[in-house]
């Protein structure tokens, strides 16, 4: 749709286009900024609305005060549009489909502050960041995702929800090893329960994994652990080579020392 309503543009009404406000936001960003950051709600509005003094650190709305939660629920419920779609979910897995309004979206957002209030969480609170840990999914699972093993469900329980600290409370134990960042993004760290014990060393298949796979003839890898009567387990590695390489080469039977090793050394320093 190419015309707009310069009421909804909330800028000067000579702009009437899409292509004449995408000039403005090019040639005039602070004027532009500043009208859309008029849609908003603040609880101070800003003092200025970009402070280039120390480019390349720009900051926008210098002095205001805003929440991002506000904004996206709670006002279009004092507005008037608590019966409006806020979330539309659908699942091509279950072919199930869910609508939630801003009314519902609103009673569930306070619900959960009240959960982290009575658990004492306080303005500021963070995980401490990057530090390893396991990976886990509070209950109840979204719709679509694993229920069980069929014929099984103790050993489902036993799979899935009995990893480290999980019967306690109840957590989906992923058998994943992750961290979080200073900024909340989780970054996965490999397999937890798919360690290879060789000569005494811990060697995660990620780490032999993701060293193979720098190689400039490897298309795809897979590591897995062997029995083996000396060391204990060894490691093989299933590999795919890129398609100039199989013309000249053999994939081998045995996964190169320089891996392994340098697995070694990286699995020492996600541990820590």
């Amino acid at each position: 749709m190419k015309e707009r309503s310069s009421a909804l543009i909330g800028v000067s009404p000579l702009v009437t286009t899409y292509e004449e406000l995408h000039k403005l936001s090019v040639e005039k960003p602070e004027e532009f900024w500043a009208a859309e950051a008029e849609k908003l709600h603040w609880h101070k509005r800003w003092d200025a609305v970009l402070d280039s003094s120390r480019a390349p650190f720009f900051r926008w709305f210098v002095g205001g005060t805003t929440n991002l939660c506000y904004n996206a629920v709670d006002r279009h419920v004092l507005a008037g549009k608590k019966y409006l779609p806020a979330l539309i979910w659908e699942s091509p897995e279950t072919a199930e489909s869910k609508i939630i309004n801003f009314g519902q979206l609103h009673v569930d957002v306070n619900r959960f502050a009240g959960v982290m209030r009575r658990f004492g969480v306080v303005k500021g609170d963070r995980v401490p960041p990057n530090t390893r840990g396991f990976l886990v999914i509070k209950p109840p699972l979204p719709p679509g995702a694993l229920t069980s093993i069929w014929g099984s469900d103790a050993e489902y329980i036993n799979a899935y929800w009995s990893g480290p600290g999980a019967p306690e409370k109840q957590l989906y134990f992923t058998g994943d090893y992750a961290r979080e960042d200073e900024d909340g993004y989780f970054f996965l760290l490999g397999r937890a329960d798919e360690v290879i014990h060789v000569a005494g060393q811990r060697l995660g298949t990620r780490e032999v994994e993701e060293i193979l796979s720098g190689h400039d003839a490897i298309a795809e890898v897979s590591a897995v652990g062997v029995k083996n009567s000396l060391k204990g387990e060894v490691v093989a590695a299933f590999v795919v080579l890129k398609q100039k390489a199989a013309a000249f080469s053999r994939p081998s039977a045995r996964t190169p020392r320089w891996a392994t090793s340098q697995a070694s050394r990286t699995a020492r320093q996600s541990r820590k």
